[in-house]
């Protein structure tokens, strides 16, 4: 106690840094962290390997980082201790190695290019997986993460690369793709989203076939100019005929 203030030793947080996977025979370097600065000293230690192994422990003493190279397959543990000059432990921390004989990257999915469709059309989906190992055995989920208030559309095949549904409402839908490695590695989430557009009259996509759609189909056979912000109802390939307007009018004459 000197002037009312009582002096405390502050303990060090060491880090040891990330766990990683790496493969047999290459080098691992670590970089001692610590979260104050003091006149330390740094101990790499192995806690644990795969019994019957073999390994190099290089430099570590070093303030500089230890290398480490594991020479066989499974998981180790190593442990960094920090003491002060006079050999008290001041903090300490543990990381995990697991060396693989081959590199397992975490797979990577495309749910493929978002889509348009008519409504009633069914919607057929094809993910791809990007991975270090073409021939792994990949666990497929798809998942419709969204779709329009009162639909219940569901997936057929979501286990499998290739997947199918049928809207029963007009709107957006997501749908979203991920996979999982043998090694039990998951991908992220890739999303695709389905605009399904109700067709057959509903020219300016509001997913109700009425006079305003009636109207504008006779302003472009009339050779009036209609904006494409006016059109959007419109399937690619689709073409505006005088039957449309006939059946867009019949339609439009139940509406309230």
């Amino acid at each position: 106690m000197a002037d009312g203030f009582e002096i405390r030793d502050i303990s060090v947080q060491a880090y040891a840094g990330k766990d990683k996977t790496v493969m047999v025979g290459n080098p691992v370097n670590f970089f001692s962290g610590v979260s104050a600065s003091e006149n330390l000293a740094y101990a790499w230690s192995v806690d644990s390997a795969p019994e019957g192994t073999d390994y190099i422990l290089s430099n570590g003493t070093s303030v500089n980082g230890a290398l480490f190279v594991p020479a066989t397959p499974g998981s180790y543990t190593l442990r960094l201790i920090l003491t002060d000059e006079n050999g008290e432990m001041k903090g300490t921390d543990t990381v995990t190695i697991m060396a693989n004989t081959e590199y397992n990257s975490t797979p990577v999915t495309d749910a493929g290019a978002d889509q348009t469709v008519a409504f009633g059309d069914e919607v057929m989906l094809d993910g791809f997986v990007t991975d270090n190992d073409p021939g792994d055995d990949w666990a497929y989920a798809w998942v419709i993460e969204a779709k329009p208030g009162g639909s219940e559309s569901a997936l057929t095949g979501g286990d499998t690369p290739y997947p199918s549904f049928t809207p029963d409402v007009a709107g957006t839908y997501t749908v979203s793709f991920t996979a999982t490695d043998k090694a039990g590695i998951p991908s992220a989430k890739d999303a695709v989203n389905i605009m399904v557009r109700m067709g057959g009259g509903d020219v300016n996509g509001d997913n109700v076939v009425d006079l305003a759609d009636a109207v504008i189909v006779l302003k472009v056979l009339s050779g009036v100019y209609v904006s494409p912000g006016h059109l959007i109802g419109i399937i690619p390939g689709d073409k505006i005929a005088l039957t449309d307007t006939a059946s867009i009018l019949e339609i439009a004459s139940t509406q309230p």
